[in-house]
Parts: C-alpha cells; sequence; structure tokens
C-alpha cells in the first residue's frame, strides 16, 4: 500500500493543495482529536495514534504506533482488506485490467 510518511502531530496524509476545502476541514478536525487522543495516553506512554489517507484507495487509516520502535501494534482497516479495496477498485473501472464479465445462462 502507498501510505504517506507521517505529518505533524502523528497525522499523515496528502498535500493539502489538492483536497477540497471540506476535507481539508475534515483533516484538521482528525488531526486535532490525535492530539487530543495522544495527549490523554490512552494507547499508553509508548504508543500514539496516527492516521493517514490510503494513495490507493483514498481510505482513512488509523494506526496505533509504538513511538520508540515506529513499529505498527494494530491497524484499522487492516492491510489486507486496503489490498482487496484497491482490487475491486481496479475492477470496478471502465476497462480495468481484471473487468468481471458474468457468463451468459
Amino acid at each position: 500500500m502507498n501510505i504517506p510518511g507521517i505529518g505533524n502531530a502523528g497525522v499523515m496524509g496528502s498535500n493539502t493543495a489538492d483536497l477540497s476545502p471540506a476535507q481539508v476541514a475534515e483533516r484538521a478536525h482528525f488531526a486535532a482529536a490525535t492530539r487530543t487522543i495522544n495527549d490523554s495516553n490512552i494507547f499508553g506512554l509508548s504508543n500514539e495514534l496516527t492516521f493517514a489517507i490510503d494513495r490507493s484507495t483514498q481510505h482513512m487509516v488509523f494506526k496505533v504506533v509504538d513511538r520508540s520502535t515506529h513499529d505498527v501494534v494494530m491497524q484499522l482497516p487492516p492491510e489486507s482488506v486496503l489490498q482487496l479495496a484497491a482490487s475491486l477498485q481496479s475492477v470496478a473501472k471502465p476497462g480495468g485490467a481484471d473487468e468481471y464479465t458474468p457468463a451468459k445462462t
């Protein structure tokens, strides 16, 4: 999966120049919520919450990451679900390489 690097306050995302004002506001809201959650240490002192937009699917991805090792402790949705969504999106595109054609009965 193509997920951009970590930015401020545990937020991962793409360039805001490509986003609508509503999308920018939504990401700012998630960034503020992420800071609040991380400040509360709800995931413990050694972990932090991050979020990103998966480039392949454009779905929001939340991760709990170990602050010292940067290992992903938990991810929602899981990587397998993101891969499935990307596969389904490629099939749904007109002329997709794996386009499904139902059998005639």
